[in-house]
């Protein structure tokens, strides 16, 4: 999440036949979605003898070029006798700024037998050893998203009972957690308050 909010830092490695004059430069330039007509940053690297590597092999794509979505990156050797230039292979740069947007309500959905006015006994656990809950459909449910549940007394309360995280296999899947049995025996008899919250691969809470 906090990689948009300040220019993007590309580095890169060096490459051979440097310039060693000190009088002509290698021009290493950025490429931001294809327009290889502007670049989106560039920099001159003067030769010296014997070539000594810069320290400064990067680049930077601005904070104003961050938009959402998917975008694309390389960069472009421009060598200082004027040959070749040469093109980096292009790389993917996935930019999600969208929090998650839960179902409204958003609560848990258990099954009837635990439900109020029943009740969750020690009886419906001697099966699985676990209670289900469902998770409503909420908007754009993605890889990486971390689903986390919290189980306690009152229902302003902090107390994490665990966490899953959304995999390749079950993103696009009806949602649910699994409450094991261990967790609540240990957290004793009476009323108890249930909640989730999801926050995406990124850092981005629910909205």
């Amino acid at each position: 999440k906090d990689a948009w909010l300040q220019p993007l830092r590309i580095e890169f490695s060096w490459w051979e036949a440097p310039s060693e004059a000190a009088t002509l430069a290698d021009v290493v330039q950025l490429i931001w979605d294809g327009d290889e007509a502007n670049p989106i940053d560039q920099k001159h690297y003067f030769g010296s003898s014997p070539p000594v590597i810069p320290k400064d092999l990067c680049l930077e794509v601005p904070v104003s070029a961050l938009d959402e979505g998917v975008h694309t990156l390389s960069y472009r050797l421009l060598p200082w006798n004027s040959s070749e230039p040469r093109t980096s292979i292009t790389v993917d740069v996935n930019i999600d700024k969208t929090a998650p947007v839960l179902a409204t309500p958003g609560t848990l959905e258990f099954p009837e037998a635990v439900s109020p006015p029943n009740k969750l006994t020690a009886y419906y656990l001697e099966d699985e050893d676990k209670v289900r809950a469902n998770i409503p459909a909420y908007t754009a449910p993605k890889v990486g998203d971390v689903i986390t549940w919290y189980w306690g007394p009152s229902s302003s309360g902090t107390i994490i009972g665990g966490t899953k995280t959304l995999n390749d296999q079950d993103y696009n899947q009806p949602l649910f957690i699994d409450i094991p049995g261990d967790w609540i025996r240990s957290q004793g008899d009476g009323d108890r308050y249930t909640w989730y919250t999801v926050t995406d691969r990124v850092g981005n809470p629910p909205n």
